[in-house]
């Protein structure tokens, strides 16, 4: 149904003896994975060196970053990462074995070059909606944009859009969405000077709004501007656990 075909492999149940909100979180952490993530081993003579990290902006996402996607690596990779900045991003970054194998033996994701033929691991999908949309989350909060735009009649639309040149995870995020009765959309483009680039949308403040309820964002950077977008709109207000959010990011 998702076209995940054979590109996983060592798929297993995730850890049973993780309670519900850690299973969740390491839902989330194979999204933040999947969109700006890389994972890989290599040798230095005889040893072999794992390493497992995360990118993103140097000036926007400080916080996502060295605060959040750390815990979340501390959590999972029984060790602080590294939080350093390279070539105009800013990483956290671990070399522990634990999360290398955790992610790619137990959860299934595929070590090395990703981008084209990265999806969702049948381990987290059937799983069902209650863990996937973690993992959609964190595919959001990292390859995701929350932007209006003027168009006819809709003056400073709104939209949510995740931009992937995966067409497995594109045809994924679109049939889990569409399946859970958002009004998605999705459409590849084709570039001159590399692969297709697949865009899969929701638009509307109706869409923001089911978004906010039911997935929501991490990252404070998108969460701030969904919030700017919605509230007073159609009467809508921010629910509590949006303001309990927002007062973590303030500590």
């Amino acid at each position: 149904m998702y076209a995940e075909g054979d590109l996983n492999y060592g798929v297993v149940i995730l850890k049973m003896a993780w309670d519900d909100e850690q299973r969740k979180r390491l839902c989330e952490l194979v999204g933040i994975i999947i969109g700006d993530g890389c994972i890989g081993k290599y040798m230095e003579g005889t040893k072999v060196h794992y390493v497992v990290g995360v990118c993103g902006d140097p000036k926007k996402e400080v916080q996502y970053l060295s605060k959040y996607i750390a815990a979340l690596f501390e959590e999972f990779a029984g060790g602080k990462p590294s939080v350093f900045y390279h070539e105009r991003a800013l990483w956290v970054k671990t070399q522990k074995k634990k999360l290398f194998d955790l992610l790619t033996t137990e959860i299934g994701l595929r070590p090395g070059k990703k981008a084209a033929i990265v999806c969702i691991p049948h381990t987290i999908l059937d799983q069902g909606w209650d863990y996937v949309k973690y993992t959609i989350r964190g595919i959001a909060d990292t390859d995701g944009s929350v932007f209006t735009a003027d168009k006819p009649g809709s003056p400073a639309y709104p939209s949510i859009e995740i931009t992937t040149v995966s067409e497995n995870l594109a045809e994924q995020l679109y049939l889990l969405l569409k399946k859970e009765k958002f009004r998605v959309t999705k459409r590849g483009f084709e570039r001159k000077d590399g692969p297709t680039v697949y865009k899969v949308g929701l638009n509307g403040y109706n869409m923001m709004r089911k978004w906010h309820t039911e997935i929501g964002f991490s990252n404070p950077r998108k969460s701030q501007k969904l919030l700017e977008i919605v509230v007073g709109q159609g009467g809508f207000e921010p629910p509590a656990s949006w303001s309990s959010a927002m007062h973590f990011w303030a500590e």
